[in-house]
């Protein structure tokens, strides 16, 4: 039975999730077949948010992966944003300290990727990796326009 205080209760009053999911403790095919496991993917979330998440959370990927999904599933898709932005301004901090919740590599970007991109902005590898990490952080278009970068960087192309 569910209390009428739970459902009648807002978004602040509802206690914070401190201990994770029960399919977030065990790994395996059954994780990925939870609605908040779903409802994560489907809103187009990645690792890397997972880890920002992680991060800012104190919790596993994918604790954060179930407990994001929880919160879309019962307040509806818009309640990822405000996490994701406190949690991209704390991850973007800890880059530019040198201490990132991820890097390029969490997003299948390879050193040669790093290589190719630094002479195509023409930066050296260090700042090349940390703008790559930053970018993925960042989310949304800016990771769409590394995409872009490095097919351009593959093709040849010279930066704009």
């Amino acid at each position: 039975m569910v209390s009428l205080g739970l459902l009648t209760a807002t978004h602040s009053q509802l206690p914070a999730q401190s201990t994770p999911a029960p399919a977030a403790q065990q790994r395996g095919s059954s994780i990925v077949e939870t609605p908040a496991w779903k409802k994560y993917f489907a809103q187009g979330y990645t690792y890397i948010d997972a880890k920002v998440l992680a991060a800012f959370w104190g919790s596993s990927p994918d604790e954060a992966k179930i407990r994001l999904g929880n919160k879309m599933l019962l307040f509806g898709p818009a309640e990822a944003k405000p996490h994701l932005k406190e949690a991209r301004a704390q991850a973007m901090k800890k880059l530019e300290e040198g201490n990132p919740p991820c890097w390029y590599t969490d997003a299948g970007y390879t050193f040669h990727d790093a290589e190719l991109l630094a002479k195509f902005w023409g930066r050296d590898i260090h700042d090349t990796k940390a703008k790559m990490t930053g970018w993925l952080i960042s989310g949304g278009t800016a990771r769409a326009d590394l995409k872009e970068a490095l097919k351009d960087a593959k093709a040849g192309k010279k930066a704009e």
